[in-house]
């Protein structure tokens, strides 16, 4: 069953990293490419709205094997990811109890479904399992430092383990109220290993900056809020991670009960810290469900009729599965990269070598940073959390909020196209034909209409096709 279920994991990783590229995946194998051939660049290398904005890559390292992966072949790329996570999900589901592991398997990977993309976040995920293994496990606790290293120069989610390690020993200092100098010791080695890395102290304040910047709890769909979205493997495994470990709750340390409702707490607030809440919680799960088991071979019969609830949870669990199985594939049809992004588009733009900027959304950027190398940008997704309080002439001090002025017309078009010498504008074909059915209400379609008739009265069509249309300035 365990070697079927890895089968069936990977299988729909890989047909999910073909058939849906994320918004981000363009940039990240440019980038990875760059930097293998001219090194780590220390300021912006692809907008032409902040290209003189310090640039941080905190996946560096991430995005160069990514990129020498996929130019083997996706295959390996996306296979090489898929490992990763199912590790992740294998070491943090460990249990004696092999139903119960099956279960918690399938609550975990259900979770952990929208996170079936090639990118590094995986990374943070299989990190911070291995991080709380070496915790609880004190003879491997010298080599934290060293994951740190490693850790923190392919993903941003290192600071998330720096939380995770201090609480976790000041809370154990805590318990035993005394100052444990090995715990100080480690503590502070594994800050000055994560300053092991290109950009020194600079990369710590890049990650906060995205932490701890609330417009992206809404304009970016993997930072809004967990409590925001109805989903039913959150709401199972909340309920029931949160009733065994209450049920158990003096069997466990202090150290795991602060981490387990600190991390929930964080879990909250963004669909990103879920995932890693999770993969950190169902150990402790795990740990509640075999002191159960324990404590029921003491009741005759007990341990027939726990089984048979193991059973019930287990149906439970796999239609809670399926149907998330099957959502993630209605997601996959409508955000299929042939009728999400501008692949004829830029086809086009490269055969007939157009001259000028283009303007396009953010979600395309990185697509376009990909296949048009050549060209620079206006926005894309490197770019969210980039303001500044100056800018050089011609610069943008937040090209994301500028981006929502355009498509809200806080000024006339001409005005922002002018600014940034824009001749040509990239944009969905729907944006351009605006439809009340793709509006949450209607103020929002008026703005898109809006929008839609001062670009046309501006613009006319060079290219279209079902998926994207490119417009050229009238008065150039």
């Amino acid at each position: 069953m365990i070697f079927v279920f890895n089968l069936l994991f990977l299988s729909v990783f890989i047909i999910n990293s073909f058939i849906m590229t994320d918004a981000d995946f363009g940039w990240a194998l440019r980038l990875g490419e760059d930097i293998l051939r001219t090194g780590i660049p220390m300021t912006d290398p692809y907008s032409y709205s902040m290209p003189s904005h310090l640039f941080v890559d905190h996946e560096w390292l991430a995005h160069s094997a990514g990129y020498l992966l996929y130019s083997i072949h996706p295959l390996v790329l996306y296979l090489g990811y898929g490992i990763l996570l199912l590790l992740a999900v294998r070491i943090a589901t460990k249990s004696q109890n092999k139903l119960w592991q099956l279960i918690n398997t399938l609550l975990v990977a259900a979770v952990l479904l929208p996170s079936f993309i090639p990118k590094p976040h995986i990374i943070s995920l299989l990190f911070v399992v291995l991080l709380m293994k070496m915790l609880q496990e004190r003879k491997y606790s010298n080599y934290i430092p060293l994951l740190f290293i490693v850790w923190a120069n392919l993903h941003g989610g290192f600071l998330y383990g720096l939380g995770v390690l201090t609480l976790y020993l000041a809370t154990d200092m805590l318990q035993q109220r005394k100052i444990n100098t090995c715990s100080i010791i480690l503590i502070v080695t594994s800050f000055m290993a994560t300053l092991l890395n290109p950009y020194g102290p600079a990369l710590h304040q890049e990650v906060l900056t995205s932490v701890l910047d609330p417009q992206l709890r809404w304009r970016i769909s993997e930072w809004r809020p967990a409590i925001s979205v109805i989903n039913l493997s959150f709401i199972l495994t909340m309920g029931l991670y949160l009733t065994l470990v209450l049920r158990t709750w003096k069997s466990h340390c202090w150290s795991k009960r602060a981490v387990f409702f600190v991390t929930f707490l964080l879990g909250l607030s963004s669909l990103r810290n879920f995932a890693l809440w999770v993969i950190i919680a169902a150990p402790s799960a795990t740990s509640s469900i075999e002191q159960v088991v324990q404590s029921l071979k003491r009741i005759p019969g007990s341990s027939v009729r726990f089984n048979q609830l193991l059973t019930g949870l287990f149906l439970v669990v796999c239609v809670v599965f399926i149907f998330q199985l099957r959502q993630v594939e209605l997601e996959i049809i409508s955000r299929d990269s042939a009728r999400t992004y501008p692949i004829a588009a830029t086809d086009h733009i490269k055969q007939n070598d157009y001259k000028g900027r283009i303007f396009s959304t953010y979600e395309w950027g990185g697509y376009l940073i990909w296949k048009l190398p050549q060209r620079r940008v206006f926005i894309d997704g490197r770019m969210p959390s980039w303001r500044r309080d100056s800018a050089p002439p011609g610069e943008s001090l937040d090209a994301l909020g500028e981006t929502y002025d355009i498509f809200l017309t806080k000024r006339p078009l001409t005005y922002y196209f002018d600014k940034y010498e824009v001749r040509y504008v990239l944009i969905p074909k729907t944006l351009l034909h605006p439809n009340a059915n793709q509006y949450k209400n209607a103020k929002t379609f008026a703005q898109a209409k809006t929008f839609a008739k001062q670009l046309r009265s501006i613009t006319r069509v060079v290219y279209e096709d079902d998926v994207a249309v490119l417009l050229e300035r009238k008065d150039l």
